[in-house]
């Protein structure tokens, strides 16, 4: 009994480690393709052409 309950708490402690590294990951990659975005959109705001067409 006691040995099932460890499994299951380090398959959650797993499980929560993995999903905070999996949405750190994507946070990061969010910044990165919001900067691009943005980046792409002063770019294009020159020539008077919204950025989601460049991209």
């Amino acid at each position: 009994q006691r040995y099932i309950f460890l499994k299951t708490l380090l398959t959650n402690m797993f499980a929560t480690s993995m999903l905070d590294c999996i949405s750190s990951f994507l946070k990061k990659e969010k910044k990165e393709v919001c900067s691009t975005f943005k980046n792409t959109h002063d770019l294009s705001s020159n020539r008077r052409t919204p950025g989601w067409f460049l991209s």
